[in-house]
């Protein structure tokens, strides 16, 4: 998380004083950006140690519903931001748009492009060994920074090139249009991020290639147990997935010892680790019709 911090103030600081050089509203974009980063770094990372606290009277539950409240944070920062460029890039295009210096805007995104996709790599690697969906959710976004950066940087490579042929004319119209492009291209992004947070605040169930194996792992610890029926419910606030299992014993079978069952238990629990290392486990027995 210090590593998307430094990497987004560094981008962003640096994006707003190349602006004042280049005129380019795409790179004030790119540069708000990653301001916005940088405050929701900072969040991620009071956020990160939040989660590993054990309940309280006041928390009873722990804090695992502050992750997909920082996620949402986020993706509705980032969405203001783009709407704003956008009615910028609009009012621009209407009233003839506008020059822009072509060195610093090359040289910034050249340094843009690398600082973004070497931040992504590195935070890929990362999520290899900390499995949390902050830092999933910051990987996608640096490798999404990286590739509108390459875009930009392209973008403004093509303007010496626009100049040579002599279309003149055209050149006012290449930042706007790029500021537009980028805002249309990535505004399901943002809308994405706050969607994934606000399903977690409704407490919807994981989509299904994360309910299906966790069933079949219940199914297979129940093998052997005399179940007329079982049933799965699980959320995903966050990093964790919370499992309640249901098991309905038969009727005709004698009432099965404590340790017998807290046995049982432990294998469900087991066979759902396996697939989700932190996933918290409730499994509970009857009998009759509920």
């Amino acid at each position: 998380m210090l590593l998307s911090a430094g990497a987004a103030a560094t981008v962003g600081c640096v994006g707003v004083l190349v602006f004042f050089q280049a005129r380019s509203h795409a790179i004030l974009l790119d540069g708000l950006f990653n301001l916005s980063y940088f405050v929701a770094a900072l969040l991620t990372l009071k956020i990160a140690t939040l989660v590993h606290r054990p309940d309280t009277e006041k928390h009873p539950f722990g804090f695992i519903y502050f992750e997909p409240l920082i996620n949402g944070a986020k993706g509705i920062m980032i969405l203001g931001v783009s709407l704003i460029a956008l009615f910028d890039a609009m009012a621009a295009l209407l009233t003839g748009g506008h020059l822009i210096g072509v060195g610093p805007a090359i040289g910034y995104g050249v340094f843009a492009t690398v600082v973004c996709a070497a931040t992504a790599v590195l935070l890929r690697r990362a999520y290899g060994h900390n499995r949390s969906p902050l830092v999933e959710t910051d990987a996608a976004s640096w490798s999404i920074n990286a590739l509108v950066s390459g875009i930009v940087l392209l973008s403004f490579c093509a303007i010496p090139v626009i100049e040579s042929l002599g279309w003149m004319q055209v050149v006012p119209y290449v930042d706007p249009l790029l500021v537009s492009a980028i805002v249309l291209v990535l505004l399901g992004v943002p809308v994405r991020m706050a969607w994934t947070a606000l399903r977690a605040f409704l407490n919807f169930a994981p989509l299904e290639d994360i309910r299906r194996p966790v069933i079949k792992a219940v199914e297979g610890a129940l093998a052997q147990f005399p179940a007329e029926s079982f049933e799965v419910r699980m959320i995903r606030p966050g990093r964790l997935l919370l499992v309640s299992v249901y098991v309905r014993v038969a009727k005709d079978h004698p009432t099965a010892e404590f340790s017998a069952l807290d046995k049982l238990r432990e294998e469900i629990t087991a066979a759902v680790r396996h697939l989700h290392e932190g996933a918290v486990v409730d499994v509970l027995f009857f009998g009759g019709p509920r």
